[in-house]
């Protein structure tokens, strides 16, 4: 149940952050929900290092499909 719960919240802001920014990329969406997740959880040093891996793993991929 717990599973469920994450999943519809992520698909939630997942649908929140397309709303607001339609042409965001993958990599965008994703340094988003990241951060609405743990920006006020972890030291922000490990937030830094996080957003530069996202950024890193999706470069190039094209804005999510609406």
């Amino acid at each position: 149940m717990a599973a469920d719960l994450y999943a519809t919240g992520r698909t939630m802001m997942r649908a929140g952050i397309l709303a607001r920014t339609p042409d965001a990329s993958e990599a965008e969406v994703r340094k988003q929900i990241f951060l609405r997740f743990y920006e006020h959880d972890l030291p922000q040093s490990l937030i830094d290092r996080t957003l530069r891996d996202i950024d890193e793993r999706f470069a190039g991929l094209p804005a999510v499909p609406a």
